[in-house]
């Protein structure tokens, strides 16, 4: 009989080859299934354990028994190792080792120290029958979840080598006469057989297993790249030319801005669109560069079949064969148009306002100035740009040191740049006054790095003051020199302003006036009646008579003529008082001069309405052009463009200092399935309450904004993958949690990768996105660190 259980070796050690081999077929077609790699191992391990087994005359116990067991045993603990991997669980390495070493052990005991082989068997039978038992359970909690005909029949299988390992082992610990019959080797050549067809129903169990993940993978990337087109078809502006320059492919995108139908545009030149006002040699440079292999990226003008103007952000790559000949060009755009209208009106308004910018970069020695900066100094545009020598040339000789003592003063201590001063045009427009404000960025060693300001030409605003100034002198020559007693009383009858002349007629000195209250110098009305007297002349303005006491105690009749007046919100009542005898000659200087006063506060009042009008309008198509160039429409998040600058310049900062940076992006699982089953309106709702739940959920510094389609982006300054992670588990709680309008319950997957040596931003998020991927992988609805 050891003749057959020698033959039943060799031939169970055939079948572990011959599943090996399978196996290693199957894990070179999806060298990405993990599990392949353990049951490989697997089958490898019985080959050999068997092996050793047949030639167990031949060569030492240690390795016919130990061995040879133990090996065996370990490859079942690799198949056990493999189905946890597949189904995405936990593989229990350090039990698994922990049982491997245990039963080595008492194999070795039971064969030197006490040679007692139904012992041996024992511990072999339940071992081998804890492993697959083990296996066999986790594949049916598998199936009570979602049914899979191949993990169905694979735990068949197991279920039924278990039942027989453990008889096996139960059998042994029997009387004499049963172990007799096992010893006979009757039921070792039923084992052997078992694990034959074990072997041969792991194989195609296996492969069927990994077959059928492989298609549903397929499917997932085919309906994801359906989705990802269709969404680029929703969002972008795509062409296809030819390396003749003929147009090949365009979307309905495409279609709809131009005008065109498909069949109109498909083996036309881009000339059909263009707008007119783009040199030919602009379009020869970009075609030139992409023939050279480059990829070009720039803002182009177009043209629809109607005739519309629209503007595109385009990116147009080459497409190479695997020979490297160039194939094709593909243009990716976005249509802009809202934007440069926006720039367009602003460039007008700034017009309108007389109101300039300018942007310098120290470091590189670039400055750059807006097209109203060159019209406010009369000097014409250059196609070298901009130079400070230029400006500096326009500066008025008396006002250039302190212009350039306070650029100087602020570019050393960062502090705010605010200016006035006078110019001198160059296309001869003569003297102007400039307003110059500008913010100052210190670099880490304290030195200015950029600078950012604007240029107001408030020319008008200055003659208006010096009108102003020039009619509050004329004022205050006339309180200086006017014979009538012109004062200004507040609502309780103290004097706040006076003429020389007023306390003149009363008796008292300057010094003294000042300190003066109506009731020290009114003689009718009573004393109790003063104040709404005073009420009443604020209200409405009245000429009256009365008598006046003098400091002496004299009594003297005199005519007044009282309003009231408003001043930095505070009201007041103007009077001037005269001899009765003086009152023809006076009543006419008073109402000339009333009247000059008037006229000139109208003006300035006109005026300054007209300027706060002005800068109000600036201010809101400023803010309104910002908002939208770095605004997702749908969300209110950050865009991509925003991100994209936000994304450097955290990644700058960085390297800069050495801080942690972070990034998490998720998307929203299942997400197609809300468009398909409850239309885009739907779609978008679920998309601006998750949006609302990252406002809420994320910190101040960080930054979050909408990457694409349902995928969002949380940038993490001074933030590291731990503290990412537990950002991105908050906000995959409160999106659990939540309930959606229509859809009910939704949730999403995470990626999170920390920014580490040598890493560049496309790198920091292609790890981000892996890990996203993994959660994807893993069950979805978690977060993965990359």
């Amino acid at each position: 009989m050891d003749l057959d259980i020698r033959t039943l070796a060799f031939v169970a050690t055939l079948s572990s080859v011959l599943m090996a081999l399978s196996l290693a077929t199957l894990w070179w077609v999806s060298r990405s299934e993990r599990s392949t790699v353990y049951w490989l191992g697997g089958a490898v391990c019985m080959a050999v354990g068997f092996l050793l087994i047949g030639f167990r005359h031949y060569i030492d116990p240690l390795w016919s028994i130990v061995v040879a067991n133990n090996v065996i045993l370990f490859g079942y603990c690799l198949h056990y190792a493999g189905i946890q991997t597949f189904l995405g669980k936990e593989t229990h390495k350090p039990f698994l080792l922990l049982l491997v070493g245990l039963v080595t052990a008492s194999f070795v005991y039971f064969t030197y120290a006490d040679a007692n082989v139904s012992a041996r068997i024992v511990i072999i039978s339940w071992s081998v029958a804890l492993v697959t038992a083990a296996a066999s359970a986790s594949l049916v909690s598998e199936i009570r979840k979602e049914f899979s005909v191949p993990e169905a029949f694979v735990a068949f299988f197991l279920f039924l080598y278990t039942v027989f390992m453990a008889g096996r082992g139960g059998l042994s610990i029997a009387e004499t006469r049963i172990n007799d019959f096992l010893n006979a080797g009757t039921v070792h050549a039923l084992a052997f057989i078992l694990i034959m067809l074990l072997s041969v129903t792991l194989s195609i169990g296996y492969s069927v297993m990994i077959t059928g993940r492989l298609n549903n993978d397929l499917k997932k990337k085919n309906a994801e790249l359906e989705f990802q087109k269709r969404a680029l078809d929703e969002h972008a502006i795509v062409s296809i030319t030819d390396s003749q320059r003929r147009i090949t492919y365009v979307n309905d995108k495409f279609c709809a801005l131009s005008g065109y139908s498909r069949e109109e545009l498909i083996g036309q030149s881009h000339r059909v669109i263009r707008s007119g006002h783009t040199p030919d040699e602009y379009y020869e440079q970009l075609w030139q560069a992409l023939e050279k292999g480059e990829t070009w990226h720039g803002e182009l003008p177009h043209r629809s079949k109607q005739g519309q103007p629209y503007w595109s952000n385009t990116t147009v790559y080459p497409l190479l064969d695997h020979h490297g000949k160039l194939q094709s060009y593909v243009s990716l755009g976005t249509d802009i148009t809202q934007r440069k209208e926006l720039e367009l009106a602003l460039a007008q308004a700034h017009s309108v306002a007389n109101f300039g910018t300018w942007n310098e970069d120290f470091a590189n020695g670039r400055l750059v100035w807006s097209d109203e900066v060159y019209r406010i100094l009369g000097l014409e545009k250059k196609d070298e740009g901009p130079r400070l020598e230029d400006y500096l040339a326009c500066i008025h000789p008396d006002d250039l040191e302190t212009v350039q003592a306070a650029h100087d003063a602020a570019a050393a201590s960062g502090e705010p740049y605010d200016v006035e001063y006078r110019i001198t045009r160059q296309d001869g427009g003569g003297l102007r006054w400039i307003h110059e404000r500008a913010v100052f960025e210190i670099g880490a060693t304290g030195d200015a790095v950029r600078a950012v300001g604007t240029v107001h030409d408030i020319t008008h605003r200055k003659e208006a003051e010096q009108s102003l100034e020039a009619t509050k002198n004329r004022l205050q020559t006339i309180l200086e020199t006017a014979s009538d007693g012109i004062h200004v009383i507040d609502s309780d009858g103290n004097v706040v302003q006076f003429s020389h002349s007023f306390a003149r007629m009363l008796g008292y000195t300057v010094e003294e006036a000042a300190q003066l209250n109506v009731a020290d110098w009114e003689a009718v009305i009573p004393k109790d009646a003063l104040r709404s007297t005073i009420q009443d002349l604020i209200r409405q303005p009245a000429t009256f008579e009365t008598k006046h006491r003098r400091k002496d105690g004299s009594i003297y009749d005199a005519e007044i003529n009282a309003t009231g007046v408003e001043f930095e919100g505070q009201t007041y009542l103007y009077a001037s008082c005269r001899d009765i005898t003086d009152r023809k000659l006076a009543e006419k200087q008073l109402r000339q001069r009333t009247e000059d006063l008037e006229h000139a506060n109208a003006t300035l009042g006109k005026q300054a309405r007209e300027m706060g009008m002005l800068a109000e309008q600036l201010h809101q198509a400023k803010d309104v052009a910002e908002k939208l160039a770095i605004t997702d429409r749908l969300t209110g998040l950050f865009n991509r463009l925003k991100l994209d600058q936000a994304f450097s310049s955290e990644y700058e900062r960085c390297l800069r200092y050495g801080h942690p940076l972070s990034v998490v992006i998720f998307d929203i699982d299942h997400f197609k399935s809300v468009n398909d089953n409850f239309g885009h309106q739907v779609g978008d709702s679920v998309l601006i309450a998750i949006a609302d739940i990252l406002k809420d959920s994320i910190r101040t510094v960080d930054i979050a904004g909408r990457w694409g389609g349902e995928e969002f982006l949380v940038i993490s300054p001074e933030t590291d993958a731990q503290g990412a992670e537990v950002l991105a588990e908050k906000i995959r709680q409160r999106i659990e949690s939540q309930s959606f309008v229509a859809v009910g319950k939704k949730t999403a997957s995470f990626g999170v990768a920390e920014y580490t040596d040598g890493d560049s931003i496309d790198a920091l998020t292609s790890r981000a996105d892996e890990a996203l991927y993994r959660a994807k992988e893993s069950g979805r609805n978690r977060v993965e660190i990359g």
